[in-house]
């Protein structure tokens, strides 16, 4: 006997698989929404540690991202940069960036003394604000160093925005095998131990050149003059040293102020 099925009995099976489908996008887009969310928040999480320069953490953070989230294109792109640039420079920043206060800048070229005939290096250029400041206000030229990518890209931006790319050139380089000898006018921003291991190399700058740190002195060395001054938009005081040469070299001293304390104090008070 042949059995004739219903319009509606054939019809039952696909309403169960759309009903099955439906399910399934209602469950997939419940999971997408909060799967979205929280590879966005690591994500910008890991950002903020990239360009503080703590590329572990900022890994992790990515990783975590694609945990939960594996199409998140921008924490994939992030992570490929980052691993990249971990293979290619097993060194790391010396420090973490902070960025020097606008008054403090005018400052270290004041007492520098810049004119449009000097060549100014900036050891640790940041996001280039002194190379793009000298530039701007003195007509000379300027170099910028650094050996985080993210900074090198900050800066060729400012460069550009500032229209001084006639004056002032960026370079991605560790600034411990530069030959500063063609430099007069030298700008630190670095930790204590990190001038001191530079002294060889400012050594061979010309005679006359001047060396200006912001914060941190340069144990062994007699500065020519410090400036301590506070930001207008600011609450904490700030120090600029400078130094002429040739170095004039002092008795090593154990005193509190110039002894290194530990990794903590590379991040100064900002504005």
């Amino acid at each position: 006997m042949i059995e004739i099925k219903t319009e509606k009995q054939r019809s039952a099976p696909w309403k169960k698989i759309k009903l099955v489908v439906m399910i399934l996008v209602i469950v997939l887009a419940a999971l997408y929404v909060p799967a979205k969310f929280f590879a966005v928040k690591f994500t910008n999480a890991g950002t903020k540690l990239y360009d503080q320069g703590r590329y572990e953490e900022a890994m992790a953070e990515f990783r975590r991202a694609l945990r939960v989230y594996p199409w998140f294109k921008p924490a994939r792109t992030q992570l490929a940069e980052l691993e990249k640039f971990v293979k290619d420079h097993p060194r790391r920043p010396d420090v973490r960036f902070v960025p020097t206060p606008r008054d403090v800048v005018d400052k270290m070229l004041e007492m520098a003394k810049v004119t449009k005939d000097d060549i100014l290096y900036d050891l640790g250029c940041g996001d280039g604000r002194i190379v793009v400041t000298a530039a701007k206000r003195y007509g000379c030229k300027a170099v910028g160093y650094d050996i985080d990518p993210r900074r090198v890209e900050e800066s060729l931006e400012n460069v550009k925005k500032n229209k001084v790319g006639d004056l002032v050139r960026i370079e991605q380089r560790d600034i411990f095998t530069l030959d500063l000898s063609e430099a007069s006018v030298v700008t630190l921003y670095l930790l204590p131990r990190l001038n001191v291991r530079l002294i060889p190399q400012l050594e061979k700058l010309k005679p006359g050149s001047r060396i200006v740190s912001h914060d941190f002195d340069m144990k062994g060395v007699e500065p020519d003059e410090v400036v301590a001054l506070t930001p207008k938009r600011g609450k904490f005081e700030h120090k600029v040293y400078l130094w002429t040469t040739p170095l004039k070299k002092i008795k090593e001293e154990a005193s509190a102020e110039n002894l290194e304390t530990d990794e903590t104090s590379s991040t100064s008070p900002t504005e």
